[in-house]
């Protein structure tokens, strides 16, 4: 499979940050809400160019994806919203596999 990442010719994009889910079964839409929320959190942060929550077609898979100006911008936006160990515990409860984060630097 190939995909592709578009964006505006005006933003030149340095970070991407992707998080893979599978959430546990008949947790599915609990997951999406706790990482849609996120992406709102996101929203208004400094460097920040996207954000989408995809869910995966034919399938239960969710997948979210941030561009940033740079990784510094991405680093502070985590800092400032990183979630609390109670939440972290709850969140790997509804999650069948542990999260899979890759970060992609433009070339």
């Amino acid at each position: 499979m190939i995909s592709f990442i578009y964006f505006s010719i005006e933003h030149l994009v340095m970070f991407v940050n992707t998080a893979f889910v599978i959430p546990t079964t008949g947790k599915e839409n609990e997951i999406a809400d706790v990482m849609n929320n996120f992406a709102k959190a996101l929203q208004g942060s400094e460097g920040l160019i996207r954000v989408h929550v995809l869910k995966e077609k034919g399938g239960n898979a969710l997948v979210g994806i941030s561009m940033w100006e740079n990784e510094e911008n991405f680093n502070r936006a985590m800092a400032r919203l990183a979630p609390s160990p109670a939440s972290r515990s709850k969140d790997e409860a509804i999650h069948e596999t542990p999260t899979v984060v890759r970060q992609f630097i433009e070339i």
